[in-house]
């Protein structure tokens, strides 16, 4: 075998050079048309003039930014191709290919774009008519030519800073047309009305405009809607005197007010009219109809304006009640009240104007006659028309409570206070003293009934009783009832003919309410009446032998008399008793002994 020996060869892909390589285009001047071209050719080689493939470049342009650059197209031999196109601008453009961000050539190529100029002498600018509505299309033509009446093309986007036209809608982009070479349509709308007004072409390289003959634009009927719709609303009267101005304002989609328009205006709720019962008004010049509408209602009204093509709009239309002819109603919650402090009636005033609308924050004053009773507060502002206030007291009466307000007109109204029932003491009086029995001459009981804080109770049955073990003998007027009076008082008679010390009781009908006092009658002397009796018939007359006299006096009621001086005689003179005048006993006897 042989020894051989072993190499290795590395074969290095050529390197970019950036001395060596070149940029060009294949012209120098190109036309700012938005469609003229050129080819951009990149030569590239090492250091070695090698051609080196295989490159992903970029370009790097300065100058004129209106441009389109294709990708590099890479032919395999180290040169590369890209196609520049033109736009609308002009000026000075510079192109560097780039590797990996770097310039790839020693210098950059350089075209120059020149503007193709129209003429102010051989363009033109038209409009479709002489007279627009506000909101119609202005159809708008433009020529452009050039100093040898040549057509100019590709000026659609110079034409909106070219062109301008009085009073079209603002805000809207026009789109230009190019329908022919060098002509140019586009659509505006007009907007604001005005006359004399033109449209106007002012191209770049123009010292003065090119503009139509004058227009005009009116305002258009048939767009017109509600620019603006109010009333008066603040605090007008419902008094029927007083008016609420209802004023629409009519323009259209231009904001240009529509004159000798008519308005229709309705009531949908509410009870508001017009002054002359009329609901149409033809708009001023200045596209104003007015209404003014009354009412004797405090309310909102809802009125509803119509255009003459149908366009409608709502608003709300008050009234408010007239204060200045207030008149104040004043009710009561209940027409008795307990006076314990805590019982109340409420006092509602009503205030109204002369047409009858509930008025709103109207001052209420309330008054009452006496310092007894006490109201909760004296001065209330009106909510809905009402205004309220309660009264209390601690002593029983009637008392007057008024309501004023300040037109002067007021309101009264009468509170009774009543004792409280459910604090009711009843005082008993009865004659004081030994009273003769009798039963014609009668005596009168006195029941008073008053609550804790000293009030009378009055309308209260009182009841009048005796003990019934001497019920019999007693009669009280009334079957023993009674009503008390304003003073808490109630009255009946007594008569009756046992005579002794007995318990009278008065009651509060349907209670335990009662007083019980002691009445002492006593038998009737003057009317007394003697039974004489003997303890024997016959007596011997010798000195000796004897007989009890014994005298009972009673009145003609069966009652015994006490301590009645019984004055004893005898016939003939020769008898002899033991005393001639002896007072009764407690059983009404006295004895002698002759």
């Amino acid at each position: 075998m042989s020894n051989r020996e072993q190499s290795m060869v590395v074969v290095q892909a050529p390197t970019l050079s950036q001395k060596d390589s070149s940029v060009s285009l294949s012209t120098q001047t190109l036309n700012a048309d938005s469609h003229s071209t050129a080819t951009l050719t990149f030569i590239a080689h090492d250091a070695a003039g090698n051609p080196v493939v295989g490159l992903v470049l970029s370009t790097r342009h300065e100058g004129v930014q209106d441009i389109t650059l294709s990708e590099w197209k890479d032919n395999g031999d180290g040169s590369y191709t890209q196609i520049l196109t033109t736009g609308a601008m002009s000026g000075t453009l510079t192109l560097m290919p780039q590797l990996n961000g770097v310039d790839a050539a020693k210098a950059p190529a350089v075209v120059n774009i020149i503007s193709i100029s129209s003429s102010r002498t051989h363009s033109s600018i038209k409009i479709d008519k002489d007279r627009y509505l506000s909101g119609n299309p202005i159809e708008v033509t433009v020529e452009l030519r050039d100093e040898n009446d040549k057509p100019v093309k590709e000026q659609k986007q110079q034409l909106n800073t070219a062109v301008s036209i009085d009073n079209v809608k603002p805000g809207v982009t026009t789109d230009w047309k190019e329908t022919a070479d060098g002509v140019y349509k586009a659509t505006y709308t007009a907007y604001t009305k005005g006359s004399g007004l033109t449209a106007k072409l002012l191209m770049q390289n123009w010292n003065e405009d090119l503009h139509t003959a004058g227009f005009i634009i009116d305002a258009n009927p048939q767009s017109a809607k509600i620019a603006t719709l109010s009333a008066s609303n603040n605090g007008v009267l419902a008094n029927e005197n007083a008016a609420n101005t209802v004023s629409v304002n009519v323009a259209d989609e231009g904001s240009n007010p529509i004159n000798d328009h008519t308005v229709t205006f309705a009531v949908l709720s509410g009870s508001a009219t017009s002054f002359n019962n009329q609901n149409t008004a033809k708009t001023d010049v200045n596209g104003l109809a007015t209404f003014d509408l009354k009412s004797s209602k405090q309310e909102d009204n809802t009125v509803e304006v119509t255009l003459e093509n149908g366009v409608k709009q709502t608003l709300i239309v008050s009234f408010v009640g007239d204060s200045s002819t207030a008149q104040v109603e004043l009710q009561k919650s209940k027409n008795e009240v307990v006076a314990d402090g805590n019982d109340s009636a409420t006092m509602t005033a009503t205030v109204r104007d002369a047409k009858g609308n509930l008025l709103n924050d109207v001052k209420v004053t309330f008054n009452v006659n006496s310092a007894e009773a006490k109201l909760s507060q004296t001065e209330v502002n009106s909510h809905d028309g009402i205004a309220t206030a309660t009264l209390t007291s601690l002593k029983n009466g009637d008392y007057r409570v008024t309501a004023s307000v300040s037109s002067g007109s007021q309101a009264n109204q009468q509170v009774i206070f009543i004792g409280d029932q459910s604090t009711a003491a009843l005082t008993l009086s009865v004659p004081s003293g030994d009273i003769t029995v009798t039963n014609t001459a009668p005596l009168h009981m006195t029941a008073t009934l008053q609550d804790k804080n000293g009030n009378p109770l009055k309308d209260k049955e009182i009841t009048f009783s005796v003990p019934n073990d001497v019920a019999s003998r007693f009669s009280i007027s009334n079957s023993g009832k009674g009503m008390t009076d304003s003073n808490g008082t109630a009255i009946a008679s007594l008569t009756g003919t046992l005579a002794g010390t007995h318990m009278i009781t008065a009651r509060l009908a349907n209670s335990n309410v009662s007083d019980t006092q002691p009445m002492t009658f006593v038998a009737d002397k003057d009317r007394a009446v003697v039974v004489l009796q003997t303890s024997k018939a016959e007596i011997i007359g010798n000195g000796v032998d004897e007989t009890t006299l014994t005298a009972t006096v009673k009145d003609p009621f069966d009652n015994v008399v006490k301590n009645l001086s019984v004055v004893f005689r005898t016939s003939p003179a020769d008898t002899q008793l033991s005393l001639k005048a002896l007072n009764t006993n407690e059983n009404g006897i006295a004895e002698v002994y002759p």
